[in-house]
């Protein structure tokens, strides 16, 4: 398996912008406990988000620092383990929310990769993305959407350049797994995403 996707709800349990108390040690108990079973189940990549977004009442540089501190000691536990952490870009409201808190991220955490969500850039471009973050794109979570809101709709049913954005990755190097994100609910067959990534491939 590639990539494990570790959780993100309920905040109440585990919420990378705590430095203390009950849910803090919850949080890093738990990523603990999954980091080092996917490593022994060979997964290569343990996907992570910031937690949901910063509330407007709060700091954002204050909150930034903890999730980079939380992600400095998750890394080291992940590097002894043998598995690579790799941070999903969010939403505008959450850390890493845009290209620039990526870099910021992976500019002060070296063992650091980035789990690439072509569905979340709703204030800045894939191609944009891609040419800051570079190589330390590690693994990408495709779909498609309207660029208003994430939709995480099959690839080509959105407003997605994808030869763009392939053409960009082939450019920094990327040469991983396009692992599909798209709702179970929408009933996409694993026979649509095959013949979809043919498509996308063939662009």
């Amino acid at each position: 398996m590639n990539s494990i996707h570790l959780p993100f709800v309920p905040p109440s349990e585990v919420d990378l912008k705590q430095s203390y108390g009950e849910i803090y040690n919850n949080t890093i108990k738990i990523y603990t406990e999954l980091i080092k079973a996917s490593a022994n189940a060979g997964i290569k990549y343990a996907v992570i988000h910031s937690g949901l977004g910063v509330k407007p009442e709060q700091d954002r540089n204050e909150v930034y620092n903890i999730v980079c501190s939380n992600l400095k000691k998750l890394c080291e536990i992940s590097k002894e383990a043998g598995i690579k952490l790799a941070i999903e870009n969010l939403k505008p409201a959450a850390i890493g929310g845009t290209k620039e808190e990526i870099y910021s991220l992976i500019n002060e955490i070296d063992d650091l990769g980035v789990c690439f969500d072509t569905n979340h850039s709703l204030c800045q471009t894939n191609e944009d993305f891609i040419r800051l973050i570079k190589d330390r794109i590690v693994t990408l979570h495709v779909s498609d959407y309207d660029f208003v809101d994430e939709q995480h709709w099959l690839p080509l049913c959105g407003k997605i350049n994808w030869k763009s954005i392939i053409n960009e990755l082939k450019k920094v190097g990327y040469d991983g797994i396009f692992t599909y994100e798209v709702p179970s609910k929408d009933s996409v067959t694993v026979a649509e995403i095959k013949e979809n990534y043919i498509k996308l491939m063939n662009l």
